[in-house]
């Protein structure tokens, strides 16, 4: 993504809407309180992880090596299709710059 999307509210860019229902923050809220929030996904698009503004990249070096690690034959897999639609790439495998993303 290059172009500046909501990530809360009534117009959240669909792939947040997913990221925050698939890995909602402290207490079970899904809104995003703070820039720099990450998330952890997984090669196919189906296990994500949630992390605070003040976890730092390197904090994170564990799990992407340990998901890394465990999903070596899935990184080569093709993600399912609403993963795909999810990162903006349509099913012949080309991007959509010019339109927001359907789910």
């Amino acid at each position: 993504m290059f172009a500046k999307v909501e990530v809360n509210g009534e117009n959240t860019h669909p792939l947040y809407r997913h990221l925050k229902k698939a890995a909602p923050g402290l207490l079970g809220t899904e809104a995003i309180k703070w820039n720099f929030t990450k998330f952890l996904v997984d090669p196919t698009g189906g296990k994500v992880t949630r992390y605070a503004p003040n976890d730092t990249p390197e904090s994170l070096g564990k799990d992407v090596e340990k998901l890394l690690k465990g999903s070596r034959s899935a990184a080569f897999r093709r993600p399912a299709p609403r993963a795909r639609a999810l990162a903006g790439v349509r099913q012949d495998g080309g991007q959509r710059p010019d339109r927001p993303v359907e789910v």
